[in-house]
């Protein structure tokens, strides 16, 4: 069943009213928080409508389930997940015949997507996870393009692939989707953000000048009408393909020079990552990449930063060992570089679930996490002043951020043959001050603090003796008043 764009409006005043609480930018520019000053550190994964657990919530469809959906968001949150990634469609088959479009025709909204997209928000508000939206499922729409609606043939806006950043008859058809988007949901405090365009710079042949346009355009467009509409805004932000690691790389201006989008999103596949063998190298690429596109940021308008994807895109499913080590690794990784959360994987598993070790991980992280008062956190990258030192030469690779006040330090060991620690490995940081800190140290798989104790700073270094290990530890250490 279909219905119009009108019916869809009307139904947004029967949703529940705004209490007031969106997630926004913490004050140092770098993070996110919540409108009451809570801190909000991003920990989830990519999810679609046509993915086992999420059909639970598509009627009509013979996997509908809603205990199953309860089961599966409660889980979510019983292992310190509270955001999740997906498209407003699915325009790939498995649910429907062709997809299960937002509109068909253009104009004509799914009542049953609809009707996902409603259950989608009433789980996510009972369970407080919070949901980044985009409008388009753009990789599957450009895969099948001689299906979807707003091809010309099927009775759509853009005569071909090329018009979907450039034609104003598309970009009218484009204004629409997200005006009704904005009337049903734009109330919702587990709306996390907007993503206005998945992947905006590529498929569709646009230069680089075209798609500056077209996200300055639909970024203005939707904080302006948003602000009409519910009178305050949620943020905004569109994603980009990898940017290379390579010093001379530069992320695109459209995501630094834009003043309607509140974050930098990309999506991260470097070469190690793509086709990983094994669980290290990827995350520590990953944490450089991480690195050179924060210190572009810091060049520019602050403004936080958050991988939305990343994931062994060419070689999947891997082992299960391997896989839930890189994505434990690559999320320490994310999150001690000093990026904003944890990012979020595109599963690359058969059938595009997490497994139970990667959940637990994000419960680890998620405890950890908790330790740090985000809000005030105002952390650069320190990677420069850690050293490690181990008596056989042991390779422990440290990564971390912090702001002199405070620091998150998180030690990867090189090879899992042998513990360090136990009185014979040192950790150095070198601080600003002369001072005592506070150093706990936790176990990344459970969060649970495993040491602690105050060390005095001596000629600008903190050396902190490190307990034994397998595989690696974080670090909390906090300059004492």
């Amino acid at each position: 069943m279909r219905i119009s764009r009108i019916l869809l409006s009307l139904f947004v005043f029967s949703q529940v009213a705004f209490a007031g609480n969106f997630v926004r930018i913490s004050p140092s520019g770098k993070y996110f928080q919540l409108e009451d000053g809570t801190s909000f550190v991003p920990i989830g994964s990519n999810e679609a409508m046509n993915w086992p657990e999420m059909m639970c919530i598509y009627p009509n469809h013979g996997e509908y389930n809603p205990p199953g959906a309860e089961h599966y968001f409660q889980m979510l949150r019983k292992h310190g997940v509270n955001c999740i990634r997906i498209m407003a469609e699915a325009a790939n088959t498995g649910i429907r015949n062709g997809g299960a479009f937002l509109e068909e025709p253009v104009g004509e909204y799914v009542q049953d997507t609809v009707a996902f997209l409603d259950g989608l928000f009433e789980l996510a508000t009972q369970h407080h996870i919070y949901v980044i939206l985009t409008p388009f499922d753009t990789f599957w729409m450009d895969k099948k393009w001689d299906q979807h609606p707003y091809n010309a043939v099927n009775g759509g806006p853009a005569h071909s692939r090329e018009e979907f950043l450039t034609s104003e008859a598309v970009f009218k058809c484009q204004q629409e989707r997200m005006r009704s988007l904005i009337d049903r949901f734009g109330n919702s405090d587990f709306l996390f953000a907007w993503e206005i365009l998945n992947e905006v710079d590529m498929r569709w042949g646009a230069t680089p000048e075209q798609q500056r346009d077209w996200t300055a355009r639909m970024a203005k467009f939707v904080r302006e009408y948003e602000k009409t509409k519910w009178g305050t805004n949620h943020l905004i932000t569109v994603s980009l393909t990898e940017t290379e690691v390579e010093a001379d790389s530069r992320i695109p201006s459209l995501l630094l020079d834009n003043p309607f989008l509140d974050f930098v999103t990309t999506h991260i596949y470097y070469p190690q990552g793509r086709a990983p063998v094994d669980p290290i190298q990827p995350a520590l690429e990953f944490g450089r990449g991480i690195r050179r596109q924060l210190e572009q940021i810091e060049q520019s308008v602050q403004r936080p930063f958050f991988a939305s994807e990343f994931g062994p895109v060419d070689l999947w499913p891997l082992p299960d060992e391997l896989d839930d080590e890189l994505f434990h690794n690559m999320s320490w990784a994310h999150l001690a570089t000093g990026a904003a959360g944890a990012g979020l994987r595109w599963p690359y598993r058969w059938h595009h679930i997490l497994s139970e070790g990667m959940r637990e991980s994000q419960l680890g992280l998620s405890l950890v996490a908790s330790k740090i008062p985000w809000s005030t956190f105002a952390a650069r990258n320190v990677d420069e002043r850690l050293s490690v030192s181990t008596p056989d030469g042991q390779k422990v690779h440290p990564v971390g951020c912090g702001d002199e006040q405070q620091f998150l330090i998180w030690l990867v060991r090189e090879s899992n043959s042998k513990k360090v620690g136990d009185g014979d490995t040192q950790l150095v940081l070198k601080a600003s001050s002369e001072g005592s800190f506070q150093v706990r140290v936790f176990d990344t798989r459970t969060g649970k603090k495993i040491q602690q104790s105050v060390v005095k700073a001596d000629s600008g270094k903190v050396t902190v003796v490190l307990p034994s290990f397998d595989k690696d530890i974080a670090l909390i250490v906090k300059a004492q008043p």
